[in-house]
């Protein structure tokens, strides 16, 4: 999963794929260095969740001469097939599949190309990471944002206190040698 439009794609992905696979660094990425338009552009100007996913291996063949069905391993064509394979039958079968994305969700929803001038660039609103090929943790923005300000705001106290200790154990071994 290189980037997702809805959380509700991004879940989809994380809850229904049977080998997931992707970094929600890839979604800032693109939407920090304008990387460029994919298939999923114009899906998601009708306003449809959207995945954008990338099989990665040998990539520098990608839209060359050289990207054919030649070039492609059985085992990646597995991995992205049974992967997309099975989202559809999870989205199929899900009886809380949301409504089409709005202008107030996604800017570019309803807009032709010639209407964009630059892509304001997706946002799942999650934080995401693939571990192991088996499973993907993935977290909520809001939620992310109440962990880091934990993770900073004790994050202080613990350090005085680790630097009270390394102090006060110096000074206790340097009274101890005297």
């Amino acid at each position: 999963l290189v980037r997702s439009n809805s959380g509700y794609a991004t879940n989809a992905y994380a809850k229904f794929a049977p080998s997931p696979a992707g970094f929600s660094f890839g979604e800032w990425v693109f939407n920090n260095f304008n990387i460029g338009y994919t298939d999923l552009s114009v899906y998601r100007r009708l306003g449809y969740h959207g995945l954008d996913l990338a099989y990665v291996h040998d990539s520098y063949v990608y839209h060359t001469p050289d990207d054919n069905v030649d070039t492609v391993s059985a085992e990646g064509l597995q991995h992205e097939g049974s992967n997309l394979l099975s989202i559809i039958r999870g989205v199929a079968q899900d009886r809380n599949f949301p409504a089409p994305l709005t202008p107030e969700e996604d800017p570019t929803v309803g807009l032709w190309n010639n209407e964009i001038d630059t892509d304001p660039g997706m946002n799942s609103h999650s934080v995401y990471v693939g571990m192991f090929d088996s499973w993907m943790w993935i977290m909520s923005e809001t939620m992310t944002k109440v962990i880091f300000g934990l993770v900073v705001t004790l994050s202080v106290p613990a350090s005085g206190i680790l630097v009270w200790f390394l102090f006060s154990t110096t000074a206790l071994r340097t009274s101890a040698r005297r």
